[in-house]
């Protein structure tokens, strides 16, 4: 952060220098626009393009197309309102077809905490080269910060169990009726992801989203495709920096675990 007054001499990149020079193994920056890519660029840091790419599954593709002509332009808002009725009985019968009928295996739901998911942490997270190293202090004051952030919705974090109630995985997502849903995090046992992204999405939907949106997880672009979600890059975007080559390699091939939660995208500056 720079004062206005001085926006005008370089110290954004002194600033952005000194601290890339500092004794950290990675650097990661989740909120960047176009002014950070150049000064990032410029301090040989990088922007990957696997983790810039997000994926959206509309749940009710009318009001989803609604909510994204209102945001588009002022003039558009009252069509959009007008046009309300017609689009929840077009989403009502969307919600017949078998895409949108998610399935409904008994699978159990319980509320998520720090502790579950320090304890299972080695069990979801098996097999990336990188990835986060929670501790129990700082994971209970990340979870109970990113739950008192309303900017996307209420934050809603569940474990999800098998018929034997042995965890298989858990989802972190921003929920607003109406709106998107925003997820924080998605992590799963292997061969399970499939059927946690199913539950998040019958969350959502639960609770009225028009849409959900997350950060692709590389490994998982073909079950999200199976789910109908498409992607594609945009704002704000991913940065990093690092003088490991062993960490940029993890990054650049999509073998590192970085979610929403690894960064300040949950932060977000701009009110609550």
């Amino acid at each position: 952060m720079v004062d206005p007054d001085r926006r005008h001499a370089l110290t954004a990149l002194q600033l952005a220098r000194a601290a890339f020079s500092g004794p950290q193994d990675l650097f990661i920056a989740d909120g960047a626009n176009g002014l950070s890519r150049r000064i990032w660029a410029g301090l040989g840091g990088t922007e990957p393009l696997l983790y810039n790419l997000h994926w959206t599954r509309p749940l009710r593709p009318a009001r989803y197309v609604l909510s994204l002509l209102g945001e588009r332009a002022a003039f558009l808002r009252a069509l959009t309102f007008a046009a309300r009725p017609l689009a929840v009985l077009v989403d009502a019968l969307s919600a017949r077809l078998r895409p949108n009928r998610f399935h409904r295996e008994e699978l159990a739901e319980e509320a998520l905490n720090s502790a579950t998911m320090l304890a299972h942490l080695p069990e979801v997270m098996n097999g990336n080269a990188l990835q986060p190293a929670y501790d129990a202090q700082s994971l209970a004051w990340l979870l109970e910060q990113t739950g008192r952030k309303r900017r996307h919705g209420k934050l809603r974090a569940r474990t999800v169990l098998d018929g034997e109630r042995r965890l298989v995985g858990w989802y972190l997502h921003y929920v607003k009726a109406g709106g998107l849903s925003e997820v924080v995090q998605i992590a799963a046992r292997d061969g399970w992801f499939d059927r946690v992204l199913q539950r998040l999405l019958a969350d959502a939907w639960r609770h009225g989203a028009a849409a959900v949106r997350g950060r692709l997880d590389p490994r998982y672009a073909q079950k999200l495709s199976d789910q109908h979600c498409w992607m594609r890059q945009e704002d704000p975007c991913v940065l990093i920096h690092s003088r490991h080559a062993d960490v940029l390699a993890a990054i650049r091939q999509g073998d590192a675990f970085l979610s929403r939660l690894e960064g300040e995208w949950w932060l977000r500056f701009l009110g609550e």
